[in-house]
């Protein structure tokens, strides 16, 4: 049977707050800037502002919080199966947001009639892919997982890449995906310092949109 839990480079034992932190994504600067999720390419941004649950897949010290309390009324859940990552979440994090938050370590300790209407996923598949033995969750087995926890309709919004693994294809296929935006190498001003990554957005159980984006960046 397979389960959820952390892989590859996701499954440090981390010993102290800040090496945890570096690892949520840390900028040249030292800085730790949340991914956005509303910008002019998503179609869906109105729907962001309104939306009363959002999922985080993969949350680690929390690097996405901050904008979604600060931008959203909604209440954030994040799934970070790596405990050595988890238990230092709120070092970084204001406390005063916890009546808003609720962080489990698997799919199976989040209410069971949650209904997100955004599902956040970034710098996560791709140090998963394809690449997980037989026994662990792959990006498919944690998508349709994420969606089972999702309103039919739910927006997702990623921030990727497939230089580790050729996932996307594969994936996209396997769970039957049409991306609204798939922007290879998109240059987000403050998440560029490692490289860029690829942005893609989608709606759950949608055909292609007519003015879908879908464009490589050299």
């Amino acid at each position: 049977m397979k389960t959820f839990k952390a892989f590859g480079v996701a499954s440090k034992n981390y010993q102290t707050k800040e090496t945890a932190y570096g690892d949520t994504y840390t900028a040249r600067d030292n800085s730790h800037p949340s991914t956005p999720l509303v910008m002019p390419l998503n179609p869906y941004n109105s729907e962001i502002i309104i939306a009363e649950a959002i999922l985080e897949i993969g949350s680690g010290v929390g690097r996405n919080l901050k904008w979604i309390m600060e931008n959203t009324s909604a209440h954030y859940y994040g799934i970070e199966p790596n405990e050595s990552m988890r238990r230092f979440f709120w070092d970084y994090q204001d406390k005063k947001w916890e009546p808003r938050v609720t962080l489990v370590p698997t799919f199976e300790q989040l209410p069971i009639d949650l209904k997100a209407d955004v599902v956040v996923v970034t710098f996560t598949f791709q140090h998963i892919g394809f690449m997980t033995p037989d026994d662990v969750f792959n990006v498919t087995d944690i998508t349709k997982e994420a969606m089972k926890y999702t309103k039919s309709d739910a927006v997702w919004i990623m921030y990727e890449h497939d230089f580790e693994d050729n996932w996307i294809d594969r994936w996209k296929q396997e769970c039957n995906i049409h991306f609204a935006v798939y922007e290879r190498l998109y240059p987000f001003e403050h998440l560029n310092h490692r490289g860029n990554h690829h942005l893609i957005i989608f709606k759950q159980n949608t055909n292609p949109i007519t003015n879908a984006i879908s464009s490589v960046l050299e």
